[in-house]
């Protein structure tokens, strides 16, 4: 659906709303500034989706309570089996909920996006399953993934006793701190790797952290 430029009247009406008082001159800027990113909008909304394709059957899984969920870190329960053979065969992986993960729910920790399913599997996804990995559902993270902890989360804190076997996670001084053995992906290769303590003094790793 193309992206419709604001009239004057509503521009005037959103500007009163929010206690603005523009001049006829103030609008027809506006409006001028508006133009070229409403236009650039609907160029991107008449292009192809192109997205990828579902390929392992999955439900949408179930949010588990009780006792299958004392710690609150499960936020769906949903095993989507991958590749017959592959070097994650026989390897179970939890995802972080902020990765996509096709016909099953995702909150990213907030509730703002409780009830939103993604239609297409992450980059990650694809590749955990290609690799022959058994995906079991979504973990609980941090409210919008804004903080240093999950105790933000919109369901509640989660309570820290286990520890995942893969951690797939963007943040590389904390996986550093919490991961034994690490793999740095750059572009879809492996770029570093190597045991936690190795990797934080390789001097490689510095182009990957944020400056």
């Amino acid at each position: 659906m193309a992206v419709q430029l604001p009239t004057p009247s509503q521009l005037l009406d959103i500007a009163d709303d929010i206690g603005l008082d523009l001049t006829e001159s103030d609008v027809t800027s506006f409006l001028g500034l508006l133009g070229p990113t409403v236009a650039a909008y609907n160029v991107v909304d008449s292009m192809a989706d192109n997205l990828p394709p579902v390929r392992y059957p999955r439900t949408p899984g179930y949010r588990p309570s009780g006792d299958e969920n004392a710690y609150n870190a499960w936020y769906i329960k949903s095993t989507v089996h991958g590749a017959a053979e592959g070097k994650l065969k026989g390897k179970t992986v939890v995802l972080k909920d902020n990765v996509m993960l096709a016909g099953v729910p995702m909150m990213n920790g907030a509730a703002t996006l409780e009830g939103y399913v993604p239609d297409i599997d992450a980059t990650v996804v694809h590749r955990i399953l290609d690799a022959g990995g058994t995906i079991l559902g979504k973990a609980h993270c941090e409210n919008l993934c804004l903080s240093g902890g999950s105790h933000t989360n919109a369901t509640g804190p989660v309570v820290a006793r286990r520890m995942c076997v893969i951690l797939v996670e963007q943040h590389v001084e904390l996986a550093l701190r919490v991961a034994s053995y690490v793999y740095v992906m750059e572009r879809g290769t492996i770029a570093l790797e190597g045991a936690s303590a190795a990797v934080r003094d390789d001097p490689a790793l510095l182009r990957f952290l944020a400056p």
